[in-house]
């Protein structure tokens, strides 16, 4: 069951939505807010919506999108929550702020209020019933072969090692792969999340570089942020000395001043 309530703002649509208007406690709930023009994309600034949760629901994860459709500028701002207990809450109205091209002050404008409901369903009792039911046989399964399968868990050294090498080869291989080509692309959402899963995977991850990296992906995506092309660069340049290594790649490794 979706929920819609929309508004308008002088010639800007904006609608806020939930994806259903009943969930179970710790299930994924989306929000959606949604703002759209006719004419160009930069007849309007939007500032990111920054939805206030009730208390007993907590954020998940959030993501944006930007599309034409129809001569419409469409811009869609998702966000997945989750109820901690049950019970009935509301989303207060959602403020928008926005300035019109080639207008000295900001308009501001809001959602309506939604509300949903978090409920325990009967079938998520025989559910978790029969859940509990196989986990006890899991573990007693394990107990038993334990004692058998000991010896086939210890491998030689080298080739635990092997094991643990090529998936992070090609893990990192990849990564610098997707980075490059959304680099070409440009797609800066692509390659500040391609680059920031490289400097998160690192052996030695850096506090610094993981925290710049996940803040410039958070000004591409909602911020509007255009980083130039030797900034790019620079970063590509920095994972390839840093994960050039690990990938194997001759390329990698030219970079990362091994060849």
């Amino acid at each position: 069951m979706t929920a819609a309530l929309p508004c308008r703002a002088a010639s800007l649509s904006i609608e806020a939505r939930l994806d259903r208007s009943r969930v179970a406690p710790g299930r994924p709930l989306e929000l959606q807010i949604t703002i759209s023009w006719p004419g160009a994309a930069d007849d309007y600034i939007i500032e990111p919506p920054a939805p206030v949760l009730p208390e007993g629901v907590v954020p998940v994860s959030s993501a944006f999108t930007s599309t034409m459709s129809d001569q419409n500028h469409i811009l869609s701002y998702s966000y997945t929550l989750k109820a901690e207990r049950r019970g009935a809450f509301a989303i207060t109205p959602v403020p928008i702020k926005y300035w019109a091209k080639d207008a000295g002050e900001e308009t501001l404008a809001s959602t309506a209020e939604l509300t949903f409901e978090a409920v325990t369903f009967p079938w998520m009792t025989v559910r978790l019933i029969w859940a509990l039911v196989i986990a006890a046989a899991l573990i007693i399964s394990g107990v038993l072969v334990t004692a058998a399968v000991t010896n086939k868990r210890l491998r030689p050294a080298t080739s635990r090692s092997k094991a643990r090498t090529m998936p992070e080869k090609d893990y990192f291989s990849t990564r610098l792969a997707a980075c490059r080509q959304c680099k070409l692309n440009g797609d800066l959402a692509g390659f500040y999340q391609a680059a920031h899963e490289i400097a998160r995977r690192l052996p030695e991850a850096e506090p610094a570089l993981l925290e710049n990296l996940s803040a410039t992906l958070e000004r591409v995506r909602f911020g509007g942020y255009r980083p130039t092309a030797e900034e790019l660069e620079a970063r590509l340049r920095q994972l390839e000395r840093r994960a050039g290594a690990l990938a194997g790649d001759p390329h990698d490794q030219q970079q990362a001043g091994l060849k």
